[in-house]
């Protein structure tokens, strides 16, 4: 009976350094280095239409509000180029691309991405996700959303086809 209860004695012993240890026995949480949002706009040479065709695209981001654990990190921007084949109402889901974003300090941060765009009618949602490879946040994932609203979903049928979108933008770098 003496063992059984020192036993029992000791048990919250081993349990609570393993408790109060902070994390040993668990993952660590993500840290967020930087979030922001801002508004996307983007461009379509020819415009995108019914009809897949090769278009550039030209994306610009502005990121003009931000928190980060860089208090001095406050909004920044980027704009990148691609062309691929393109419509109304194909995405382009599990290409790459490479972004570069200038922060308000003047350092940058460029990261190189997969695609997910789901595509309806001329509007967009567009998801990249990556790693930081240079710069400010470098090793960081990058995950970023954006929601891109034609002006006019008849654009489509039409052989200018959809020459721009705008909308928001979302951006979050974490550890």
């Amino acid at each position: 009976m003496r063992s059984t209860t020192l036993r029992l004695l000791a048990l919250p012993l081993i349990v609570l350094p393993l408790q109060s240890a902070g994390g040993v026995l668990s993952s660590h949480a993500a840290v967020t280095d930087v979030s922001c949002t801002g508004d996307a706009h983007s461009t379509y040479s020819p415009g995108v239409t019914d009809t897949e065709r090769q278009t550039t695209i030209t994306a610009q981001h502005n990121y003009t509000h931000c928190t980060s654990t860089d208090s001095k990190v406050t909004s920044g921007r980027s704009n990148h180029q691609t062309t691929r084949l393109d419509s109304c109402h194909t995405g382009a889901s599990g290409t790459s691309g490479r972004e570069t974003i200038m922060w308000n300090t003047g350092e940058s941060s460029a990261y190189d991405f997969t695609r997910t765009v789901t595509e309806n009618n001329g509007s967009a949602t567009v998801h990249h996700q990556g790693t930081i490879t240079q710069g400010k946040f470098a090793g960081d994932t990058a995950t970023e959303d954006v929601a891109l609203k034609d002006p006019d979903p008849n654009n489509c049928r039409t052989a200018q086809g959809e020459t721009s979108a705008s909308g928001t933008v979302q951006l979050q770098i974490t550890k």
